[in-house]
């Protein structure tokens, strides 16, 4: 119950309080006189256990150890619930409990690891010891403006908690003294500690509640920085070492870093999780879930930044903190198409049915598709960068073994159809995340020349396929894919200006994404059909004739964007989808393959241009400038797409429609109805504000709004700059020129042209 109370930053204070003094008004007491309800009864109970279990010499006369009783073991369980509780709310409590002398807490708990004590024991002691190592960020934001300086001393507890759990060797990693290092090739060497208590204990009971804490610490061990933006980057260089990670760990006897550590997640836990027996089968995708985060920690925290663009020379040390880092390990394996990949594959297998289900494998669904997303981000800057600098390196300190053969993950997935047609597939997910992170992995397969090329197994008349349509088209779950492509649009999303872009916690994002997967595919230099033909509805076998089907009869994602342009909040609301919307309608208008089809199709069914027009209101009224700026786009858009339409009206002689068009453009904005423009009074038609430039002139007055706001952001921000730093006034004041030229860059838009 205590534990439970002691669950927010206040409470936790309080308990740590109470646990202190144990109601003895703070005074510090003997272990012996301490209150049953303290730290000093906990700690002092488990050193006392830890002494007594300590194990020594082999004796065969000797009697059989003693055992804690099992109240006993109840008892210390909930006491260390209890403290992981308040370390996990209060930064101040865990320093305090773990930097205390006389409590000795990460020794004692260490010290009982080493004893033959209930595995439920050790697994309590293990959440324990990781409490202390991890880092929340419910503690950073309830930090305020001291969250970097938290940051920084659990950064520096999680490193002397690494140095203690190798002082341990409760995994033992000194081996033979063997200064050679084979990356990508796979270990389970490891005898004793934990791998005895898997192989022996848990395997036996079929039940790995050890092995789960054991993999838990780890994972809260390795520290993501503030900066990085996780396996979801899509610059290799959108990631920065871990400071909680020491590269020189056990450097005094073998090769340093924590790469034993995380070879035992991958070896001994990931890649026997499917051999295993449990008693529970949702256990094994909670062992699953744990050691994917260790893969996906491991890979966010792989600096690869000295091998994107331009750079200096290389020197010994980054190329010795690379090869020994966990993520560059991590990379290899997957590139050089081991098992690892296997295993990834296969829990994608468990399909979008058990994580729409939420089946107790839709955890493990979703860092498996970031961990692959990771890979193929990074993949060209292990292959061509990282590879090639590591073989030629000669004083690493090491022996270095790389895989013979590497290639990339599109050439491995290649001959793994099903696992492609399962990812497309995951677009389905009610989970936007899972949905995002399998649009983004369609999206670069897509454009790669690997799957971008033709298939030459499969013909549909005289047309070769898409190996992606292919692939998608042959599949039985053809129809479910295009529909989760549907749906995904579909999804209701919030504001997607607010906050930063980056952020892909919405269904705003995964609409957004969707969109740009099919802008990517829509280009000349792709040939026909790519898989957005295929999802927007156009003809397999004859792109640029066949007629667009009719929504009643097949939807498709073309019709879904109309519907939702078709909407009257979509451009005040998700001014960046709609932006992609309307420059998609324009892309289909203007590719040669799909001009005539897309036209034919919006004319005659949709009046998509006349309707468009009428529709979107003249004035943007938004304050925000990356709205406006993405709202200004969008009318862009809609107006090249019109001039398209007239210029397409006039070659066929279709005067009448063109006539349409060309009458509300000069009509009188302030007129309600649909005079006839050009049989009204000339002077009535002079004096009127034609509804052209009536569009124009709100364009001019949100450029207008847009630059001041910038400005007076800028400014501010100069001001507060230059209060906190005392900086000069020549220091921090840019020339307006300049400045105007930075902030009509930001907005993307050149008003001059109007």
């Amino acid at each position: 119950m205590l534990a439970a109370l002691a669950s927010g930053a206040q409470a936790s204070v309080c308990a740590h309080e109470f646990m202190s003094g144990g109601g003895a008004g703070g005074h510090r007491q003997t272990v012996n006189q301490a209150p049953l309800c303290s730290w000093q009864a906990l700690f002092g109970a488990l050193d006392f256990y830890a002494g007594h279990l300590r194990p020594g010499e082999p004796d065969p006369l000797a009697a059989p150890p003693p055992e804690i009783p099992d109240a006993e073991v109840a008892l210390l369980r909930a006491f260390l619930r209890l403290c992981r509780s308040v370390i996990q709310h209060s930064v101040v409590a865990r320093t305090a409990i773990y930097d205390s002398t006389e409590l000795g807490a990460m020794t004692t708990m260490f010290a009982l690891l080493a004893c033959v004590v209930p595995v439920a024991l050790k697994a309590a002691l293990l959440d324990t010891v990781a409490a202390f190592g991890a880092l929340d960020n419910d503690v950073l934001a309830n930090s305020g403006a001291q969250a970097d300086s938290v940051r920084r001393a659990v950064d520096e507890m999680a490193r002397r908690i690494w140095a203690q759990l190798e002082q341990s060797q409760m995994l033992p990693t000194a081996g033979d003294g063997a200064r050679a290092l084979a990356v990508g090739r796979g270990s389970s060497g490891a005898r004793g500690g934990i791998a005895y208590e898997l192989e022996e204990v848990e395997a036996a009971a079929e039940t790995y509640p050890e092995t789960r804490a054991f993999v838990r610490l780890v994972a809260a061990l390795i520290h993501v920085p503030a900066d990085a933006v996780g396996v979801t980057a899509e610059a290799a260089s959108a990631a920065s070492a871990s400071a909680s990670v020491p590269a020189d760990l056990g450097s005094a006897y073998r090769v340093p870093g924590v790469g034993p550590y995380v070879s035992f997640v991958l070896d001994s836990v990931l890649l026997k999780a499917e051999q295993r027996a449990y008693r529970v089968p949702d256990e094994k995708w909670r062992v699953y879930a744990l050691a994917l985060d260790v893969v996906e920690r491991s890979l966010s925290t792989l600096d690869l930044s000295m091998f994107v663009g331009t750079h200096a020379t290389v020197t010994s040390d980054a190329l010795r903190e690379l090869a020994t880092h966990p993520g560059f390990e991590v990379a290899v394996r997957v590139l050089c198409g081991s098992r690892l990949l296997d295993a990834l594959l296969r829990v994608l297998d468990a399909g979008v049915d058990a994580v729409n289900a939420g089946a107790a494998a839709a955890s493990a669904v979703l860092p498996a598709l970031r961990i692959l997303l990771r890979v193929l981000h990074v993949q060209t800057a292990v292959l061509r960068g990282a590879v090639p600098a590591l073989a030629e390196a000669d004083s690493l300190g090491f022996a270095l073994n790389l895989p013979r053969s590497l290639t990339t993950l599109e050439q491995l997935l290649l001959s793994r159809r099903e696992s492609v047609v399962q990812i497309a597939a995951l677009v389905g997910a009610v989970d936007p995340h899972v949905s995002l992170a399998a649009v983004r992995i369609v999206h670069i397969l897509a454009d790669s020349t690997v799957f971008n090329g033709v298939d030459d197994r499969v013909t549909r008349g005289a047309l070769t396929l898409n190996r992606m349509v292919s692939m998608i088209d042959g599949s039985t779950d053809s129809v479910r894919i295009l529909h989760a492509f549907i749906t995904s649009l579909e999804a209701e999303g919030g504001d997607d200006v607010e906050g930063d872009e980056s952020d892909d916690d919405s269904a705003a994002a995964l609409r957004v994404a969707v969109v740009d997967l099919l802008l990517a595919n829509i280009v000349s230099s792709k040939p026909a059909p790519t898989i957005a033909h295929y999802l927007l509805g156009f003809s397999v076998s004859r792109p640029a004739a066949d007629d667009l089907p009719d929504p009643a009869q097949r939807a498709t994602v073309l019709h879904t964007v109309l519907d939702l342009l078709r909407g009257d909040s979509l451009l005040a609301r998700q001014p960046r989808l709609a932006e992609r919307c309307y420059h998609l309608v324009h892309r289909l208008c203007a590719d040669p393959v799909t001009s005539d089809v897309a036209l034919r199709y919006l004319r005659a069914r949709e009046t998509f241009v006349s309707t468009q027009l009428r529709a979107v209101p003249a004035a943007i009224t938004t304050d925000r400038p990356r709205a406006t700026s993405a709202e200004l786009h969008a009318r862009a858009w809609l107006w090249r797409t019109a001039a398209l339409e007239l210029h397409s009206l006039v070659l066929q002689d279709s005067r009448p429609r063109a006539k349409l068009i060309a009458e509300w453009l000069v009509a009188d904005a302030a007129q309600t109805d649909d005079a006839d423009v050009f049989t009204s009074r000339p002077s009535a038609f002079l004096d009127a504000q034609m509804h052209l430039l009536a569009l124009f002139s709100g364009v001019r007055q949100a450029y207008r709004d847009a630059m001041a706001t910038l400005q007076h952001q800028r400014r501010e921000a100069e001001a507060d700059s230059a209060d906190a730093d005392a900086m000069d006034a020549e220091d921090i004041v840019k020339s307006d020129d300049v400045a105007t030229a930075e902030d009509a860059a930001l907005l993307g838009v050149d008003i001059s042209s109007c």
